[in-house]
């Protein structure tokens, strides 16, 4: 995974899933396995959520909005927006 730096620059660099914190944001690769859940901050992503949920249909995911939402892992709107340990970036 690529971590942003602190200071909002945008050099990145290489950091391994198990030094990844709550706050960080991270560039998911295509084609990777998503080492934790994520909440997709831009842009959109298809992921393949066969080995959760059995589906076999690719699921597209939609950034959250900062300025309508305020994410809730909890609520039902959040699945729209959440990449999920486990799955496929595709």
């Amino acid at each position: 995974m690529k971590r942003i730096d602190n200071e909002g620059n945008t050099d990145q660099f290489t950091v391994s899933s198990d030094d990844l914190v709550p706050g960080d944001i991270v560039i998911v690769p295509d084609y990777s396995i998503l080492p934790c859940d994520l909440v997709l901050l831009t842009g959109s992503c298809i992921v393949n959520e066969s080995m959760l949920t059995g589906e076999s249909v690719p699921v597209i995911k939609y950034a959250i909005s900062p300025i309508k939402e305020i994410f809730d892992p909890q609520s039902e709107s959040a699945k729209k927006h959440t990449l999920y340990s486990g799955t496929k970036c595709i």
